[in-house]
C-alpha cells in the first residue's frame, strides 16, 4: 500500500523529520512526525498531512472546552483538554490548558477576564480544582505551546471529583462551593459546576 492510501489514527508515526516536515492534523516529536487525526495521508512536496475523514476543528477563545486536571501547584493549574465529537465535527486540542490562579479575599469570583478568584486561607482548600477533577472550563485566550482557560459562569468548573481521603465521588452540598464525601463525611472546596454529576446536560451543551 503507498503511503498516500495509508489510513491513521493520531499517534501514528508518520515519518522521520529529515524526510519530511508536518502538515496538516500532523506533528513533529523527538524527530518522528506524527499524526494528529484519524484519516487518510497525503504527501506535497516534502511535507506530510493527515486528510481527515471527518471536518476537524480546533478551539477558540470564547468555546467551553473539556478536561482533566493533571497537575495543581500553587499560581497554576494544568489541564489535559479532551476532544469533543460531536458526530459531525471533531474538535481536536493540539495542546494542554491552564487556569491562572488569582489571590482574593472574596472567595470565588469571575472578574479579570473569566479567571478565577479565591481567598487564600489554606491553600490545599481554595483551589477552584484539584489534581483528578474533571472540570468544564472556558478558552481565554491560545498562546503559543497552550490554552488560557478559566472557570466563569454557571457551566463552567468541576463536574465530577474523588475524595481526597477515601476516593469516593463527591457530592454536590448545599452550598455553591462545597463538596460532600458520605462516605467518611469530608467536605471540600471547588469551583463547582451547575452541571455537576449530570452527564445528559453535559453532553447536550458540547452538541450544541
Amino acid at each position: 500500500m503507498k503511503a498516500e492510501e495509508l489510513v491513521v489514527v493520531p499517534g501514528d508515526r508518520l515519518s522521520t523529520e529529515e524526510e519530511h516536515s508536518a502538515g496538516a492534523n500532523a506533528y513533529a516529536e523527538d524527530g518522528y512526525v506524527y499524526a494528529a487525526a484519524c484519516g487518510s495521508v497525503e504527501i506535497k512536496d516534502r511535507s506530510i498531512n493527515v486528510r481527515p475523514l471527518k471536518e476537524m476543528l480546533t478551539f477558540q477563545p470564547g468555546m467551553k472546552v473539556l478536561g482533566k486536571v493533571t497537575e495543581s501547584m500553587k499560581s497554576v493549574v494544568f489541564i489535559e483538554i479532551s476532544k469533543i465529537n460531536d458526530g459531525k465535527k471533531e474538535y481536536v486540542p493540539k495542546k494542554d490548558g491552564k487556569i491562572i490562579i488569582m489571590k482574593d479575599r472574596r472567595g470565588f469570583g469571575d472578574r479579570n477576564r473569566g479567571r478565577p478568584q479565591f481567598r487564600e486561607r489554606d491553600e490545599s482548600e481554595e483551589k477552584p480544582c484539584k489534581k483528578g477533577d474533571v472540570i468544564i472550563a472556558n478558552v481565554i485566550a491560545e498562546e503559543k505551546d497552550i490554552y488560557l482557560l478559566g472557570v466563569a459562569g454557571p457551566e463552567a468548573g468541576v463536574i465530577y471529583s474523588k475524595c481526597g481521603l477515601c476516593g469516593e465521588m463527591l457530592k454536590k452540598g448545599d452550598r455553591p462551593s462545597v463538596l460532600l464525601c458520605n462516605n467518611c463525611r469530608r467536605a471540600e472546596r471547588r469551583k463547582v459546576s451547575t452541571l455537576y454529576g449530570n452527564p445528559k446536560e453535559i453532553k447536550n451543551l458540547f452538541s450544541q
